[in-house]
C-alpha cells in the first residue's frame, strides 16, 4: 500500500511503478531529504520488485528504519542479511546512521554472525587441525638437511600452502584445504 506522500513523490520524481531502479532512486532522494519513513517505503517497493544489488538496498533500508526510530524493523533486515550470508560487518560499523542500534544487544549478535560469515575458516575447528604444521621446516634424511619446506595459511586462513625446495633444486608447491563434506583434508 502506497502512502499519499510516496504517490506525490512518484509524480514529481517520475517513477515508473515497475522500475526497481526508479523506486531505489526515489528512496535515496527521500533519504537525502531526511524523510526516512518515505525512503523506507520506496526501498521496500524496490525490494518487492526484486532490486539488486540486495546488500546495498538492505543496508539503506536498515539505515532508514534506524533513523525513523523503527529499530525492530532495522534489526529484522540486518538479521535477514546475516542469515543469508552477508559478511562485511565492518561496513555496517562505518555507517553513522546505524549508531542508534549499536547499544542494543541484537547489534553484537548480528555483527558477530556476519563476522563468522566473512571468515568461516578462522572459527571452524576443522580448518585448525593442521595449524601445528605451520612454519618453516628443514627436511632431514639421516641427520642431513635435504630440503626446506615453508607452510603458511593463505586465503583468509582457509588454505594451507606448502612451498618445498630440495638441495638439488627441485621445487614443489601444494595447497591443502579442509573438506567438511568429506570430513578430511584435500591436497592439490
Amino acid at each position: 500500500m502506497l502512502t499519499i506522500g510516496v504517490l506525490v513523490s512518484m509524480v514529481f520524481a517520475q517513477v515508473e511503478p515497475s522500475s526497481t531502479q526508479g523506486w531505489f532512486d526515489l528512496g535515496v532522494k527521500r533519504h537525502e531529504a531526511r524523510d526516512f519513513r518515505g525512503a523506507a517505503e520506496a526501498y521496500e517497493k524496490a525490494r518487492q520488485l526484486g532490486y539488486v544489488p540486495r546488500p546495498i538496498l538492505n543496508t539503506r533500508l536498515a539505515r532508514a528504519f534506524a533513523q525513523a526510530d523503527e529499530k525492530d524493523k532495522a534489526f529484522a533486515i540486518l538479521q535477514q542479511m546475516a542469515t543469508n550470508g552477508f559478511g562485511p560487518a565492518d561496513m555496517l560499523n562505518a555507517e553513522d546512521e546505524l549508531i542508534p542500534l549499536r547499544s542494543d544487544a541484537r547489534w553484537k549478535t548480528i555483527t558477530d554472525q556476519m563476522n563468522r560469515n566473512a571468515h568461516p575458516c578462522q572459527l571452524s575447528p576443522g580448518y585448525r587441525q593442521f595449524d601445528y604444521w605451520l612454519g618453516e621446516w628443514d627436511v632431514e634424511i639421516g641427520g642431513r638437511k635435504f630440503a626446506r619446506s615453508s607452510i603458511q595459511l593463505v586465503l583468509d586462513e582457509c588454505v594451507i600452502f606448502e612451498n618445498y625446495t630440495d638441495a638439488k633444486g627441485y621445487a614443489g608447491k601444494s595447497f591443502s584445504i579442509w573438506d567438511a563434506a568429506r570430513v578430511g583434508t584435500r591436497a592439490s
